[in-house]
């Protein structure tokens, strides 16, 4: 298995969430899908597993792996029909303040963070949100290429 294929397989869950599962470090699931070591038997097995499991579901939507879905002010804000933008991932698992969400646009053009729960955004805060955490390409892709300085 190639680091294209491991990371092709491991799409839709974080780096954290893979290391987690396969009792390994983040460090060294990093190392894997930068391809400068090879992956161990198991968690190749692992990861042609979680593949197959999220194909199966279609729940490849949510930087964690799971769709969410929740009505607030009777509307539906749902991962699986929204755009996914950036997300981010700080931390571990286990430590109180790790953070693992993603910048969503629905098709109305409504943003959204989906993480512990799902917050609504404002194109300001939005812009803010990808100005702090993503690239500047992301930045451009999302919201247009903004003026130089």
């Amino acid at each position: 298995m190639d680091k294209i294929e491991f990371a092709n397989l491991t799409r839709g869950i974080t780096s954290a969430r893979v290391a987690e599962l396969t009792n390994r470090s983040l460090s060294q699931i990093q190392t894997y899908l930068a391809g400068k070591a090879k992956i161990p038997y198991e968690v190749a097995r692992f990861a042609i597993e979680l593949g197959d499991m999220l194909e199966r579901l279609k729940i490849t939507d949510h930087p964690a792996g799971r769709r969410m879905r929740r009505v607030i002010g009777g509307r539906l804000y749902d991962t699986a029909s929204a755009s996914l933008i950036a997300e981010r991932e700080s931390g571990y698992p286990s430590d109180n303040n790790y953070v693992d969400e993603g910048l969503y646009r629905t098709k109305n053009g409504v943003y959204f963070l989906a993480g512990d729960k799902i917050e609504i955004l404002g194109e300001s805060e939005a812009r803010q949100w990808v100005e702090n955490y993503a690239a500047a390409e992301t930045y451009i892709a999302a919201f247009c290429k903004p003026p130089e300085a």
